[in-house]
């Protein structure tokens, strides 16, 4: 009897771990994780072909120490050989394609760095070897990049995201070739910043179009219909916000290219195509966290998409499931939940005819994971015929087939579940025209109107009555007040076709002079322009940030933690700008209005703070008592995140001029508990955690003092050395050692 309960036990044991504990399923990962082909380095893109024509996948990797590596596979899953390209600088993104029809896959690129900007090419050979070709621009700051036939000659040009500034930015196309050279650029924009470019048939009608993400003041997910021979109608933005990386698929499988990005702060987006050029927002995933891009799969077993993305807030990579009412559900499939990763990828590296995953790691290389029962999701039918690679699997080697049987498709989301937009679409000074701010005329504004005969031109200057009138040529007493100048072109267009055959002319505000904000308080002076308190013209769209560092930025013992706002109707609010600086709140830079009075408050005595930058959790400005020390500072911070070097922290003392260089070791403070590395931080100072050791202290100081100029002026100074509202800033950094962590105290 004994024997035959204890064989019951045996049998149950065993059944619970097969198949888990009663009343619950543990369901294996569908992916086993390898050595990845690059197990340490700092990658931020990827780019997957065969370079060297074995019938094998190879992987290119994009980032920094190396800037672009090429490592060739073996078709089982392992590598033979790696290939480090002779490039300098920080490679943002990369892109596989024929460009010089050779019929090998060539490498473009973004690349961002001293003597090294703009796009690069460097063409493949036989050999699996690669030589620099013809760059089609060598400055700027640009990031994401794609190829894809966008005027139907069989040629593959060369699309990219320029993130330069507001006004230097923009989308640019290069038409190929195809020869390795271009013919010339055709970009839908060249204003706003943007962080990626993907192409596909978004309406259907066999010509390649465009998404791109905005990031910044004007920031958008916006999409281009391209008509076949390079040209290019816009279309109303999607959404307001800061956006990272495009992938183009059909996430819900009804035959229609759908666009998922993912977004800053607010989690990955998705919207839904019609196949007509239109889209819906669906709910997401989540709504808070930094995810750099979202990629679509399947689970075979399910059979229904699952989207994995990659989070920039070290939380590794994140996974859901579409349920059958169109939301996107958690699931767990056994990958890291820790960890900065930045771009995904997806290809059969191992020759078992399914789609295994990759993932780029800011600090631990190149990540594989085999596929064990996951292979994707069915390829849109109208989205991959004309972009740079096949799809859904780079490789071709999964192919595509009928959607599986599923639920219905998801539902739109009722009504005033829409996300409200950050940022005002008008207000006094702007309207939002076409998805574009612009200026709204007023009184006392001088216009200048050009006609146009023929290639002639004559230009004609308007002011604007105080009454919100103009009178010119045919047309008297016009209102124009409110208007901006496209929908003033309009009027006077149809007003003048009454009287001129098809006329032709354009509208410009040359003096603005109708909205106006005063800022008072502690505004620097500047000796060679305009600055300082004072009433100033507003000409458009523009921010806190922007408008302060036009008169002069703040003095030097300008509060900007505390700036007060106060509207023409008497709203008042008080933001906090540094919070917009040094944290990337955008809710804290406001879009002013015509009226405003900004004051700008200066420090108190008592007010003692200090500046937490570099690699921790939560860089910025914080208050401090009467006596204070580094450890107590990077803990208001946060702590240090994964990337920093405890052992080389340095605290910056003193103005511009003449800066002190202090040096605390906080491997020392913890692992040794030597008190003596805890140094008093003073008011003012900058304590700055860097991600290795610094070997040259000139060199250092050179690097921090945008940092500083950062702190004392960051209006003037963001656009040039912020990126996507965090400090880039190189503190250097030769070497690193064991990493301490200090965001949990030692015990006692």
């Amino acid at each position: 009897m004994r024997t035959r309960q204890f064989c019951v036990v045996l049998v149950c044991a065993a059944a619970l771990a097969l198949f888990g504990c009663a009343g619950g399923h543990m369901d294996p990962s569908p992916w086993l994780q390898t050595a990845g082909p690059a197990p340490q380095g700092k990658v931020m893109g990827l780019a997957l072909a065969d370079f060297d024509g074995d019938g094998a996948m190879d992987v290119a990797a994009a980032g920094v120490g190396p800037a672009l590596a090429v490592y060739f596979g073996d078709g089982a899953g392992g590598y033979q050989k790696a290939l480090s390209l002779p490039v300098r600088g920080e490679v943002r993104a990369v892109a596989a394609g024929d460009l010089d029809g050779d019929r090998l896959p060539d490498l473009a690129f973004s690349i961002q760095g001293e003597g090294s900007l703009g796009v690069q090419v460097w063409l493949s050979d036989a050999r699996g070897g690669f030589t620099q070709g013809v760059a089609p621009v060598k400055s700027g700051q640009y990031e994401g990049v794609c190829l894809a036939d966008v005027n139907s000659d069989g040629r593959l040009d060369l699309c990219a995201a320029d993130n330069t500034s507001e006004t230097e930015g923009g989308v640019r196309v290069w038409l190929s070739d195809g020869k390795g050279g271009w013919l010339k650029e055709t970009g839908p924009v060249n204003i706003n910043r943007f962080m990626d470019v993907a192409a596909a048939d978004f309406n259907g009608d066999g010509n390649v179009d465009l998404a791109a993400a905005g990031t910044g003041a004007y920031g958008a997910l916006r999409v281009w219909l391209g008509d076949g021979r390079g040209g290019w109608s816009p279309t109303a933005a999607l959404e307001r916000g800061s956006y990272f990386r495009l992938t183009v698929f059909d996430a819900n499988w009804d035959g229609n290219p759908d666009i998922l990005a993912g977004t800053y702060r607010t989690g990955p987006a998705v919207f839904y195509g019609d196949g007509k050029g239109g889209f819906v927002r669906r709910f997401r995933p989540q709504e808070k966290g930094s995810f750099w891009k979202p990629l679509i799969t399947s689970l075979s077993g399910e059979r229904t998409p699952v989207m994995v993305a990659s989070s920039v807030d070290s939380d590794g990579i994140a996974a859901w499931e579409l349920s059958t009412k169109g939301f996107w559900e958690k699931k767990d499939l056994g990958l890291p939940d820790e960890g900065v990763f930045y771009d995904l990828a997806r290809a059969d590296m191992d020759g078992d005819g399914l789609c295994d995953l990759l993932a780029a790691s800011f600090g631990q290389g190149v990540k594989v994971w085999l596929a064990g029962g996951g292979s994707p999701g069915p390829a849109p039918a109208s989205a991959a015929a004309s972009v740079s690679g096949p799809c859904p699997c780079e490789n071709g080697t999964v192919a595509a087939a009928a959607p599986p049987p599923r639920g219905p498709a998801p539902a739109p989301p009722p009504s005033g579940e829409e996300e409200a937009a950050s940022e005002p679409e008008k207000n006094e000074a702007f309207a939002t025209v076409a998805g574009f701010p612009e200026y709204r005329i007023g009184p006392d504004d001088l216009l200048v109107i050009t006609l146009w005969k023929g290639a002639e031109a004559t230009e004609h200057e308007v002011r604007v009555r105080p009454e919100g009138r103009i009178s010119f040529g045919f047309v008297q007493d016009m209102f124009v007040n409110g208007m901006t100048p496209s929908q003033l072109d309009a009027a006077l267009t149809a007003e003048f076709a009454r009287f001129v055959r098809e006329p032709m002319l354009d509208v410009s505000v040359k003096e603005h002079r109708s909205k106006k904000v005063t800022f008072m308080g502690a505004v620097k002076v500047l000796s060679h322009r305009d600055s300082g308190p004072g009433v100033y013209p507003l000409s458009g769209k523009t921010t806190l940030y922007e408008m302060l560092s036009r008169v002069g930025g703040p003095a030097p013992d300008a509060d900007v933690k505390r700036v007060s706002v106060r509207r023409a109707n008497g709203e008042q609010r008080v933001v906090d700008l540094y919070k917009f600086i040094m944290q990337g709140d955008k809710s804290q830079n406001i879009v002013l209005d015509a009226g405003d009075y900004v004051f700008v408050p200066r420090i108190s005595e008592s007010d003692r703070r200090v500046f937490v930058v570099g690699e921790v959790r939560r860089p910025g400005v914080y208050q401090i008592g009467n006596s204070a020390n580094v450890l107590e500072a990077v803990l208001m911070a946060g702590g240090f995140s994964p990337l920093a070097e405890p052992a080389a922290i340095k605290i910056i003392r003193g103005g511009l001029e003449r800066p002190q260089v202090l040096s605390a070791d906080m491997s020392a403070l913890l692992a040794q508990n030597d008190l003596s590395q805890n140094l008093a931080v003073e008011s003012g100072d900058i304590v700055c955690v860097p991600r290795g050791f610094i070997g040259d202290v000139h060199a250092f100081l050179q690097n921090i003092n945008p940092l500083m100029n950062a702190i004392l002026y960051p209006g003037r100074f963001r656009d040039e050395y912020m990126y996507d509202d965090a400090l880039r800033i190189n503190v250097g950094g030769t070497r690193t050692s064991d990493r301490v962590n200090v965001n949990v105290l030692p015990a006692p």
